[in-house]
């Protein structure tokens, strides 16, 4: 039994691995900015996902937790029905932000 609760928490280990592998990929192809020289997306929209507001948030992609993992006191999760909800707390660095 003890070899079945290590092995199957071996296996979640390797899994988040992965998926925090291959985000991170994503992460890097997805790291284009319409805005001339990677200027401040903030300026565009008056900086609305960079306000702590309670209603406004991200769903996070299946798996996408596991690739920010590291930067819990960057944001607020929440688990939910419909997945991981997460909140920033103002300003965040742009390489840990989610996807969408």
């Amino acid at each position: 039994m003890l070899q079945s609760i290590r092995r199957d928490s071996y296996k979640r280990k390797v899994l988040s691995y992965k998926y925090r592998r291959l985000f991170k990929r994503a992460y890097r192809l997805l790291d284009i900015s319409p805005l001339k020289d990677g200027g401040d997306c903030g300026l565009l929209c008056g900086r609305k996902c960079c306000k702590p507001m309670e209603e406004l948030g991200i769903y996070l992609m299946p798996h996408e937790r596991h690739a920010l993992h590291g930067s819990e006191g960057k944001f607020r999760w929440e688990r939910q029905k419909r997945g991981y909800f997460l909140q920033c707390d103002g300003v965040c660095d742009r390489k840990s932000r989610p996807m969408q």
